[in-house]
């Protein structure tokens, strides 16, 4: 199996566009006597679409904790929650969810909390530019830079532009609307940040059984949206609790003045 490069290009050039919304970094590619020099000193075979991945950027990361591939040089460790025949090679929404190849088989599988979720390659690099997207609705860069995107992605971020004149409450109302069919693919339209905000919007069980609807096809596009929503979730909490924090420190600064 061969790994997606137009995935990976249109995702290095979105990160480009949004390098200072939040921690993004692409490592120098890894040569082809790096990387045999690893798997020769740690008696590791990498799959080969891993191996191509290492070949175009020697681990990166993107959106803060959002994914991390590690450097060829970190890959090995071993950790209590991962089965014994699973490598280690990088992380994923921020919650404790790790990306790890199969030595034997090549098969790449996300853990999380002892489960074990069949994955891709090409569906982890959808799920970063999916992320991205979330990351253009924030920092709204000039349109005119976008022109390097290939066409979808150009008429995904202006349909994202256009949302700016919606209020959550009717796209809320649209949703209840929908069967969930329709509803998949209105949400897979939406940044992610709107999502959650839809979602919040809405009485849990409308949430829950849409929910219930995307494991239930046990797809990876399906299982990407449910890691967006809580990567966003994850991300909402640390900011509420940062601005505690600030208020605290404001407060505590306060008092010492007095």
């Amino acid at each position: 199996m061969s790994i997606n490069l137009m995935l990976f290009n249109e995702l290095g050039k979105m990160c480009n566009l949004i390098s200072s919304y939040d921690k993004i970094f692409f490592n120098t590619p890894a040569s082809e006597i790096e990387i045999a020099s690893f798997k020769q000193k740690n008696k590791l075979l990498l799959p080969d679409e891993l191996e191509k991945l290492y070949q175009l950027s020697n681990g990166f990361q993107i959106l803060g904790r959002t994914a991390v591939v590690y450097e060829l040089k970190k890959i090995g460790a071993r950790f209590e929650d991962i089965p014994e025949e699973y490598v280690v090679f990088g992380e994923i929404v921020g919650d404790g969810e790790k990306l790890c190849f199969n030595e034997k088989t090549g098969e790449i599988i996300t853990v999380y909390k002892e489960k074990v979720f069949h994955y891709s390659l090409d569906g982890f690099l959808e799920y970063c530019i999916d992320q991205c997207m979330d990351g253009f609705f924030m920092k709204k860069p000039d349109l005119s830079a976008c022109s390097i995107l290939s066409t979808d992605t150009i008429n995904s971020i202006q349909k994202l532009y256009s949302l700016k004149s919606v209020t959550i409450r009717e796209l809320a109302e649209k949703f209840v609307q929908y069967d969930d069919e329709q509803r998949e693919k209105y949400m897979y339209e939406l940044p992610i940040v709107i999502r959650a905000a839809v979602f919040s919007f809405l009485k849990s069980d409308y949430c829950k059984d849409f929910i219930k609807y995307l494991k239930d096809k046990d797809d990876i596009k399906a299982d990407n949206f449910i890691r967006g929503m809580k990567r966003r979730a994850i991300d909402s909490f640390f900011n509420r609790e940062k601005k505690l924090l600030m208020t605290e420190n404001v407060l505590s600064h306060g008092m010492c003045n007095r």
